[in-house]
């Protein structure tokens, strides 16, 4: 279990983060289990996330994975990859607040697109493009208000993520308990760690925003 208030990891993001690939990865390390918040709704509903849709509604849905969330965020030593709308109800945000340390996986819009285009017809709120590029922009003050740490979800094959913590007092708080406080750091923007390449062992690596604001002690904290 994570030292301090926290039970679990909780992954939240669009859709093609990369939060279920993540989530199986991060608990190989941990030595944890992982567990797919839409899978878990699916088994629940005993019928694909499509068809809860179609046949029900998305309120329905929604319903069910309040419900469904509410069980997953109660698992300890846990990693949870929770669907792209989850954070879009406010009973999971404050669940996600009270126990699980909450990881945003970043992507930008047109790499979600990319990743998920071929499926797009499978998936009920990803019809075209542009719709797609609305639904992100309405969710996204979501993602970063409810995380306590962002990973770059464009850089999440190979190497260790790269995070980055909020300023959420508690996270603060417990984040060098988990990375390791006598870890030598690597700190750059993302311009900057695409030029060096993958994370080198023992670093950890911690991305900040680009700019010249970020290079200042109050950037850093």
């Amino acid at each position: 279990m994570i030292p301090g208030p926290y039970r679990n990891v909780a992954l939240i993001g669009f859709m093609g983060a990369g939060k279920t690939t993540l989530a199986g990865q991060l608990a190989a390390r941990l030595g944890w289990e992982w567990a797919d918040g839409d899978a878990e709704v699916e088994a629940a509903a005993g019928k694909p996330v499509a068809e809860i849709f179609a046949e029900d509604g998305e309120p329905a849905f929604r319903e069910l994975e309040e419900r469904v969330c509410a069980d997953l965020l109660d698992r300890v030593d846990t990693v949870v990859a929770l669907g792209g709308g989850a954070v879009t109800s406010a009973v999971t945000r404050e669940r996600l607040r009270d126990g699980s340390f909450t990881v945003l996986v970043d992507v930008t819009a047109q790499t979600a697109w990319r990743r998920i285009e071929a499926t797009a017809g499978d998936r009920p709120l990803a019809v075209e493009a542009r719709g797609f590029a609305g639904l992100y922009e309405r969710r996204r003050p979501l993602y970063h208000s409810t995380a306590d740490a962002l990973v770059d979800g464009e850089e999440v094959q190979g190497g260790e993520p790269l995070l980055v913590p909020y300023s959420r007092l508690a996270a603060l708080a417990e984040l060098p308990r988990m990375v390791g406080v006598r870890r030598p750091a690597l700190i750059a923007d993302r311009g900057v760690l695409r030029l060096v390449g993958p994370p080198i062992e023992p670093l950890v690596t911690v991305r900040l925003p680009a700019g010249e604001a970020a290079k200042t002690v109050a950037g850093t904290s």
